[in-house]
């Protein structure tokens, strides 16, 4: 019988579980709902029907994450996040902490117990099996443990939704190994800091607290690995003009 990663429970079938929860793959859908993952350092192209799953959890763990995911959807896709906006952060005072930060926590596990050759690049080590507690159990780590800064990705002032990349080993941030991820319009970068190894208190102000929420207002032409990218993808893109048809 196979095993939830989760919960370690045998159970008779495990659901095909997102990585990146579906909701965020909806801006990026062709209008034959299909969506094309690109590794630019293949040049290479797949089709797919849904957004990148692997069978990773039991139906109780599913939905225990969907939860998550629902408030954090209502959460980031407000007028508040969404509007045109010029000012170089922003805060939210009124949300679910808990499930907003179990999302975060979850969002670290699953790319880094994920098998998919997307998230081959995140190595947690025996951070995945403390992740795999807390979230198991639904005990919180403290804020300033793999904490996320949140940044909002901007074009001219406007909320830009429609990209993902893969997750990038980022050198170190205030001692710590750090992956950023790019989906649902926002720059999600996870710190791997632990109680035994803590942050530096300079970077512990960007992090989601229980008080309040944190984001950062970002031009996507001011983000340099964006940039460096950008010139491959119109490759792509001009090679396969019917790409998004």
């Amino acid at each position: 019988m196979p095993e939830c990663k989760l919960c370690l429970e045998k159970v008779d079938k495990l659901c095909n579980s997102h990585i990146i929860p579906e909701f965020f793959y909806k801006p990026i859908y062709n209008d034959q709902h299909k969506l094309f993952p690109i590794d630019l350092n293949k040049i290479k192209i797949n089709k797919i029907q849904k957004g990148l799953r692997e069978y990773l959890l039991c139906k109780s763990c599913e939905s225990k994450f969907n939860r998550y995911e629902n408030v954090v959807n209502k959460i980031i896709y407000t007028d508040k996040l969404t509007s045109e906006r010029d000012e170089p952060f922003f805060i939210i005072n009124d949300f679910d902490y808990h499930k907003f930060r179990f999302f975060q926590l979850s969002i670290l596990w699953r790319i880094g117990v994920s098998s998919l050759s997307m998230f081959s690049d995140v190595k947690l080590g025996p951070h995945l099996e403390i992740l795999r507690n807390s979230l198991s159990e639904e005990r919180l780590c403290p804020y300033n443990q793999y904490g996320c800064i949140l940044t909002a990705c901007r074009h001219e002032g406007k909320h830009k939704i429609d990209f993902i990349d893969s997750p990038e080993k980022l050198s170190i941030i205030g001692g710590h190994k750090a992956y950023r991820l790019v989906f649902g319009g926002f720059v999600w970068t996870f710190v791997v800091s632990s109680k035994n190894h803590p942050i530096h208190e300079t970077y512990e102000y960007m992090f989601l607290r229980p008080s309040h929420l944190l984001i950062f207002n970002k031009e996507i032409k001011d983000m340099e690995f964006i940039n460096e990218i950008a010139p491959d993808f119109k490759k792509i893109l001009d090679e396969n003009p019917g790409l998004y048809k």
